[in-house]
């Protein structure tokens, strides 16, 4: 048989699975930790030296408007509403996005510098939420 006709995966076969971005549905209880992704719930053995889960993100994510965040360097940063940007004909080359914005100036960060919260997180993480905003419910004005 060769490569070509061999079946992807048979019996026996070891494997690495690497699952991005399952829900942490509990904490850990006696060394079992339960994710969900793929709409099922899964149960991990933490013991297991085979065994390795990464934090990817807090359960605080993604970064809400007025939300302030500290990167693992202990920098703070604010999600902000970056404006739509038009061309002078009026038409949008760049519609408004969250962005997140450094507090304070750094040897590696200025103040104007806007970053996605995606590239906070990859870049600059682990991160960790400082304060939320209460929102708004639907609906409701403000006042």
């Amino acid at each position: 048989m060769t490569g070509q006709e061999r079946p992807a995966f048979v019996a026996g076969d070891q494997v690495n699975v690497t699952i991005r971005f399952a829900e942490v549905k509990s904490p850990p209880a006696a060394g079992w930790l339960t994710v969900r992704f793929g709409g099922l719930d899964h149960e991990l053995p933490l013991s297991d030296e085979d065994v390795a889960v990464e934090r990817v993100a807090p359960a605080e994510w993604p970064p809400e408007v007025g939300d302030l965040w500290r990167d693992a360097d202990g920098d703070l940063w604010f999600a902000t509403v970056k404006a739509a940007r038009t061309g002078d004909d009026g038409r949008v080359f760049e519609g408004a996005r969250l962005v997140m914005s450094p507090a304070r100036e750094t040897p590696n960060l200025y103040r104007e510098q806007r970053i996605s919260p995606n590239d906070l997180l990859s870049n600059l993480g682990p991160v960790a939420l400082v304060h939320r905003e209460p929102q708004p419910e639907p609906g409701e004005d403000g006042e």
